[in-house]
């Protein structure tokens, strides 16, 4: 659940996206933003914490409706998020894989890192590009997070 203090980080995490902005690397760049929530479905114990899967469920631009499954490492003070992986499928024939990295603050489940496009399938084959994300968990089932950046067609 989230509370007022949450919420107030959630904002700001939105106000800092918006100062932040990557600076777009060329006229090929096109904008990349997506909102979604994810939800942790298994975590395993692992050496260093835990590994953890994911689904998550979403919307942005240029990617409409996406659905996706994933992957990070827990650190085992909980707070970083390490060898992120995560598939966001915008269509039977459309994907995107994305990798990612960030740090939490356990004392209110605030996160920041950085998110790098690896690849893709359909219309999006060869994509590449990267960005910021920000969000909040409530640190046990799930989180909602905002990824902000851009992308680059092949070529």
């Amino acid at each position: 659940m989230f509370t007022s203090r949450k919420l107030g980080l959630a904002l700001a995490c939105l106000v800092l996206l918006f100062l932040v902005a990557p600076v777009r690397a060329g006229d090929d760049d096109k904008y990349f933003t997506a909102f979604g929530h994810v939800d942790f479905t298994d975590s395993i114990p692992t050496k260093n914490g835990v590994h953890v899967t994911i689904t998550i469920d979403g919307n942005g631009c240029p990617l409409d409706d996406f659905t996706g499954e994933g992957s990070f490492d827990l650190s085992a003070n909980g707070d970083a998020i390490t060898n992120g992986i995560v598939t966001l499928q915008t269509s039977a024939e459309d994907s995107l894989t994305l990798v990612y990295e960030a740090s939490i603050d356990p004392e209110n489940g605030a996160m920041a890192g950085s998110f790098s496009i690896v690849g893709g399938t359909g219309a999006d084959e060869g994509v590449v590009g990267g960005g910021i994300l920000a969000g909040v968990t409530d640190g046990t089932s799930s989180a909602d997070l905002i990824l902000d950046g851009s992308m680059k067609p092949p070529g």
